[in-house]
């Protein structure tokens, strides 16, 4: 039987010939996985070594790619970095227009200095999973910096990682950028909605808290001139009447003393035309009770009303004595016009001086903690900047007057009795509630009435007598009129006497008034004594007052020991005592009016005021930014910045 020809064919292949045709190529097909995976490796690496190089990380990255497993493994870097000196370095100021976009290199909007600290391994099979390790730095320092640049600090932000530390939400807003007027947005402000820093999401943190930073040029409008942030600059006070502190130069002596002389003349031209008026005043009123016959005491029996008048020997005005102290310590060729010092701590330690915001190299130390100078000059230094950063309302304002130290001092809110106020003159009895009783009258008009007739009669009848009998009667009625004045004189002065103790003790237990009162009195006191100029107000009153603690030596000092005895007068259980008054009356070393302790209380009435005013040392909490912030920074030292 024959056979086709396809047959035989077939029955000629060989086991080779089906291997060349079916077995090679799905051989083939298995590798192309493997190929592809190689040459995906390839591309990704190229990719990565790409990127590196963009965002310049080439330099200092290690890469190396797994042909089989498409696995590429990039070795970096990690580093620790902190700020560059703002004085020297001028890219402290400027962003690095170089900075990476790679993920965890957030920190490279600024120039740092860099310290290489360790290095961290990446495996990544995609470019998108590109990351640099997290910059580790001082969680103050950045934050100083931020601050420093003109961020502003997010008070809800700062209260959240308060209370929730590493179980913060990423995203959380801790700093926002300035106000930028005209710059766009809304409201004319630029950069509210945006965030300068944040929490980040704690991928590459270890533990540590994880931070974002974010910047635009737009939000520069700060300088090397500008206050470093936890610092606080106070200005000399000008001496008054138009003229600054900054116009007594070159012959400070000679403008001070011309000064001085202006003040005492025009303080003696005022007092000589009130005392005329008060003269005049106080006539009248002595005619008018001497004819109605009334119980009423005249003006200079009841407790006067502050005179505006100074005395003839009127003290030259706080600012001229501080301007005269630091030329006596400074020379006049370069007095300091403004003192500078770092408000951060419970305590500061060193105040250097200034002229015209450049440091004079002369510095000065207060006495240590816990010295109550010390203690009062940080507080009130603290409760000012707190004070105008709230009535300025300003987001752009300097960080000194967003940062301040936990304070310990609590000032009550009403401290002084009114009716001492009245008793020291710093207010008129008008201008209080009635606190004790009128004085006992000067004069007994039924009394004097009924000697007046008596004498009449012993006169009449010793007309009838004869001459020796009416030289004895006329002898002995006056001997007995004698010592009916006397007793009438002790039993005046007896209670008079009484008078003045019911009235100290019925002052010391009327009612309190608020600081801002006593501050207010003590204010109008001092102008109208000459111990400040006119125009001032509170807060130039406090700024005059803080330059007297630093240089005021004594002074200072006694200003200090009002304050200590103020606090100790408003606890509970406590309160100003006879000794008290007493020691304010008493007046002071080296015053020659005697009412130097006076002065001092007004001085402490502007301290007190200012810390019981701004709230400082009362325990807000974490509705406090500021301490927030103090809290977060003890907690978290270092912070991974990425």
């Amino acid at each position: 039987m024959s056979t086709s020809p396809i047959t035989d064919n077939l029955s000629s292949s060989s086991a080779a010939d089906i291997i060349t045709y079916i077995g090679i190529p799905l051989a083939v097909i298995g590798v192309l996985p493997i190929i592809y995976t190689c040459i995906r490796a390839i591309l990704i690496h190229r990719t990565i070594r790409r990127n590196l190089t963009v965002n310049g990380h080439a330099s200092t990255a290690i890469t190396r790619g797994s042909l089989m497993s498409g696995v590429v493994e990039i070795e970096l870097p990690r580093f620790t970095i902190t700020p560059l000196d703002r004085d020297l370095d001028a890219e402290y100021w400027k962003l690095n227009p170089t900075r990476s976009v790679l993920a965890g290199a957030s920190w490279s909007f600024f120039h740092w200095n860099m310290l290489v600290t360790g290095k961290r391994l990446y495996r990544v099979q995609y470019k998108d999973e590109l990351r640099v390790p997290q910059a580790e730095i001082g969680f103050e320092e950045l934050v100083g910096f931020l601050l420093d640049r003109g961020a502003v600090l997010d008070e809800r932000g700062w209260g959240v990682l308060r209370t929730s530390g590493l179980w913060t939400p990423a995203g959380t807003v801790l700093m926002r950028p300035p106000v930028v007027a005209g710059a766009g947005g809304q409201g004319g402000g630029f950069g509210r909605s945006e965030a300068v820093l944040r929490v980040g999401v704690p991928d590459d943190s270890d533990g540590v808290l994880s931070l974002s930073v974010f910047w635009q040029s737009v939000w520069d409008r700060r300088g090397p001139g500008c206050l470093p942030p936890f610092w606080m600059r106070l200005e000399q006070p000008g001496v008054g009447d138009g003229m600054e502190i900054g116009d007594v130069k070159g012959g400070a002596t000679d403008l001070l003393e011309e000064r001085a002389v202006e003040e005492k003349e025009a303080a003696n031209a005022e007092g000589d035309g009130l005392d005329k008026k008060s003269s005049v005043t106080i006539t009248e009123e002595e005619d008018n009770t001497k004819e109605t016959n009334n119980n009423e005491t005249t003006t200079t029996d009841s407790p006067s009303s502050p005179s505006p008048s100074p005395s003839p020997n009127t003290p030259l005005s706080l600012p001229v004595q501080i301007a005269n102290k630091l030329q006596s310590l400074h020379g006049p060729s370069n007095p300091p016009t403004s003192i500078r010092f770092r408000l951060e701590t419970s305590t500061i330690d060193r105040i250097y001086f200034e002229n015209n915001d450049i440091y004079t190299g002369i510095s000065t130390t207060l006495p240590p903690s816990p010295s109550p100078l010390t203690t009062w000059f940080t507080s009130a230094s603290a409760a000012l900047s707190r004070l105008t950063s709230t009535q300025s309302q300003s987001q752009s304002q300097s960080p000194s007057q967003t940062i301040h130290p936990s304070q310990t001092i609590h000032p009550s809110q009403t401290t002084i009795p009114s009716g001492v106020l009245v008793l020291l003159s710093l207010l008129p009895p008008t201008a209080v509630p009635p606190f004790t009783t009128p004085p006992p009258p000067n004069t007994d008009s039924l009394k004097f009435h009924r000697r007046a007739m008596d004498r009449q009669r012993a006169e009449a009848a010793e007309i009838h007598l004869p001459f020796a009998q009416r030289a004895a009667a006329h002898s002995a009625r006056a001997q007995a009129e004698l010592w009916a004045t006397l007793d009438d004189q002790r039993a005046a002065a007896q209670a008079r006497r009484e008078y003045e103790e019911r009235r100290v003790r019925d002052a010391l237990g009327s009612v309190r008034v608020g600081n801002g009162v006593v501050a207010e009195a003590g204010l109008g006191w001092l102008v109208g004594r000459g111990r400040l100029p006119r125009g001032y107000g509170l807060v130039e009153g406090v700024r005059a007052v803080l330059w007297l603690l630093v240089v005021g030596g004594v002074e200072g000092e006694g200003v200090v020991e009002v304050c200590e005895r103020w606090v100790g007068w408003g606890v509970p259980g406590g309160g100003m005592g006879t000794g008290d008054l007493e020691f304010l009356i008493g007046g002071g070393e080296g015053e020659g009016e005697g009412d130097g302790r006076l002065v001092a209380f007004c001085y402490a009435a502007l301290l007190v005021w200012v810390v019981q005013e701004a709230g400082v040392g009362k325990g807000k909490g974490e509705g406090d930014v500021s301490a927030d912030m103090r809290e977060c920074l003890r907690v978290w030292k270092k912070v991974r910045l990425g």
